[in-house]
């Protein structure tokens, strides 16, 4: 007679460890490939050239139907991983096709130090501005639009905010737009300048209000699984800004968040910031075509009807996004470490339909 194959008390049967045993070794397949993808780069040598690729672009369009890439914390290379959203300069993002800049301005000695919270960018405003003045002048098709804010506390000064960014303004007036007829302005009143997303309280008009945008900047995750409730939020702001009408305000989109987790596992799902670095598990299996959990997660290391979830980074889901359904319209993106992928991707949203 055949004995029984029950387990005693304390001991785990034979299914349950053959489970286990599939659990552990697809945990560690997930980890155990190079991931590189063009939406995510950590490296600090150039992107591919798109110096000029705003000149095909019909000069009527507005800012309204514009859709750009763009970079958050596009001053923040130093600090570590937690501070860092960026490994290249402003001229080297400018070069590689981004055209949305993020720059936070600490107010000392009446001018403005680069800075992302208390950490210093080694640069100052006029660094960037003049970096931008000569891109300008090299790709005069180009338009540059800049988000500006007050970041970290003022030290030394004997003037306010706004009369310090009055100096720099007036000092670069030649290279500055300010849009007559805000949204509706049109880019060949723009091309070859430098458009303010003013995110601060001005008594001056120094460009477009940041506040006049339609903005999804849900910058804070709880942890590592918090990732797929960010890129639900980018998701759905694309969705919704495509589905949008002319007169409703122009999108910003963020790919960027951190708290906790560090900006560059948001952006690539890595285990490390580096480009090719390993895709991250989330130590969830799902059977081949469950799409109940994290349905745009990639499914990774199946066997013959497991697979593992990975983590999966918002520049990959958001070029794939696009990619795949085409929208006429994304507005501005903006992006940690961001690809040529997802730049050119953005990009081509100008040219692959009728945007609003």
């Amino acid at each position: 007679m055949l004995k029984s194959r029950v387990s005693k008390p304390g001991q785990r049967g034979p299914g349950l460890c053959r489970s286990l045993l599939a659990l552990f070794l697809l945990t560690l397949a997930a980890q155990a490939g190079a991931h590189e993808d063009g939406a995510y780069r950590h490296e600090t040598s150039d992107l591919p050239a798109m110096g000029a690729w705003m000149a095909g672009i019909d000069g009527d369009r507005t800012i309204r139907s514009l859709s750009l890439p763009g970079t958050h914390g596009s001053a923040a290379l130093h600090g570590g991983h937690i501070a860092a959203n960026q490994t290249l300069s402003v001229t080297q993002q400018l070069n590689g096709g981004v055209r949305v800049l993020d720059l936070r301005l600490r107010h000392i000695d009446n001018v403005f130090a680069l800075h992302h919270g208390p950490v210093f960018q080694r640069k100052f405003f006029g660094d960037a501005l003049n970096e931008i003045q000569a891109f300008l002048q090299a790709n005069p098709s180009e338009t540059v639009f800049m988000r500006v804010k007050e970041e970290h506390k003022p030290e030394n000064t004997t003037r306010s905010f706004e009369d310090t960014f009055a100096a720099y303004f007036d000092n670069y007036r030649r290279i500055i737009a300010v849009p007559g007829s805000g949204m509706r302005t049109r880019l060949s009143e723009l091309r070859g300048k430098l458009v303010f997303l003013v995110d601060f309280r001005a008594g001056r008009s120094f460009g477009l209000g940041y506040g006049s945008f339609d903005i999804q900047d849900e910058f804070s995750v709880s942890s590592n699984w918090d990732v797929y409730r960010k890129w639900q939020r980018v998701k759905d702001h694309f969705a919704r800004s495509t589905a949008s009408s002319t007169q409703a305000p122009a999108s910003i989109n963020y790919l960027s968040a951190s708290g906790g987790s560090f900006p560059y596992f948001v952006a690539s799902g890595h285990v490390s910031a580096k480009t090719n670095a390993n895709r991250l598990s989330t130590g969830r299996i799902a059977r081949k075509g469950n799409l109940s959990v994290y349905p745009d997660f990639p499914r990774v290391s199946c066997l013959p009807r497991r697979c593992t979830i990975a983590f999966e980074g918002t520049n990959i889901l958001a070029r794939d996004f696009i990619r795949k359904e085409r929208p006429a319209y994304v507005g501005f993106v903006l992006a940690d470490f961001p690809g040529p992928d997802l730049i050119k991707a953005v990009a081509e949203v100008n040219f692959q339909g009728a945007a609003p």
